[in-house]
């Protein structure tokens, strides 16, 4: 279970990283996000305004491509963990109760900590290496 759980879990690593490609290309100046809803022009509203929040928000919506692929793979983290608990029926936790029969709190709080800092750096990171490349 452990083998299809981790190739799930690169599925949506790169599941995550060709989304986040199409929709970046799709608010680009002109496209079609932008040309339907005008979004870019939603964009420079916010970065507008002055006011902090706004401008953080605009930067997660678009504005920085490392705040953009941040902001949406902590999304797909929660549709991610949404999909192993209810359709695997597996969590990465699952292996201290197969393994040793034990389940702290502290090794089952440290892990599920660990493997978000891991999901959500290394799905980033491949976004946005996704969203730099040409072609």
């Amino acid at each position: 279970m452990l083998i299809i759980f981790l190739i799930f879990t690169v599925i949506f690593m790169i599941a995550t990283a060709c989304f986040g490609k199409l929709f970046h290309f799709a608010i680009q100046p002109g496209q079609v996000l932008d040309k339907l809803f005008n979004y870019q022009d939603m964009l420079e509203r916010l970065f507008r305004s002055g006011k902090t929040y706004k401008q953080y928000l605009g930067k997660a919506l678009g504005d920085c491509s490392m705040c953009f692929t941040s902001w949406g793979a902590f999304l797909s983290f929660w549709v991610y963990l949404f999909f192993c608990l209810k359709g695997l029926r597996f969590w990465i936790t699952d292996i201290l109760e197969y393994e040793s029969g034990w389940r702290g709190d502290i090794s089952f709080w440290g892990i599920n900590v660990i493997w978000y800092i891991i999901y959500v750096s290394i799905t980033a990171i491949l976004s946005n290496t996704f969203i730099s490349e040409k072609g």
